[in-house]
């Protein structure tokens, strides 16, 4: 444990005193000075830490599963402080697979993932797949992201899989059909 979470650490002890009373405090320090208090202690913070794990596990699995969730709200928000053209560009791909205008099946995302060197998509549906797949093309250089989504054909604008055609949808400009 570092310096500043001790110091954390320390300062909620304070509220916690300010808020139960010395008394209280004293009533425990008295109780934990009994080996078997202390064991039981162990047992409840280690309870404690493999619950707080757990919950952790099962709240990304959560935002992966619903693939609109807070994982890619995060995962978004964290590119903007970073990187804010790939923030961008991963978001207008976001909504793009929202609308299914681009890879709309979960076949079409499996190979797609296969053919552009990304890890494979495990997930049985769609909707849980696209958390795993931002995440895995936002982890690239920004020349990366970009040349990968610019390998994916859209739907509904017309025959341009160009980077110029992407980024007339990112950029919400008006494409013309050729």
């Amino acid at each position: 444990m570092n310096e500043s979470r001790r110091f954390d650490l320390l300062s909620d002890l304070a509220r916690l005193i300010k808020k139960h009373g010395i008394d209280a405090f004293a009533e425990l320090a008295n109780y934990l000075s009994h080996p078997e208090a202390i064991e039981h202690l162990i047992t409840i913070i280690e309870g404690t830490f493999k619950a707080g794990q757990s919950a952790s596990i099962d709240k990304d699995r959560g935002a992966q599963g619903a693939g609109r969730g807070t994982g890619v709200k995060r995962l978004i928000d964290d590119l903007e402080k970073s990187d804010p053209q790939k923030a961008e560009i991963i978001s207008a791909f976001y909504h793009t697979l929202l609308a299914k205008n681009a890879l709309p099946s979960i076949k079409e995302m499996r190979d797609f993932s296969i053919d552009t060197g990304l890890k494979p998509v495990h997930a049985k549906s769609r909707d849980k797949a696209i958390f795993p797949l931002l995440k895995d093309i936002a982890a690239r250089p920004l020349n990366e992201v970009k040349d990968i989504i610019g390998r994916i054909s859209l739907r509904g604008i017309g025959d341009d899989r160009t980077l110029e055609g992407w980024a007339k949808v990112i950029l919400n400009k008006e494409h013309r059909q050729r």
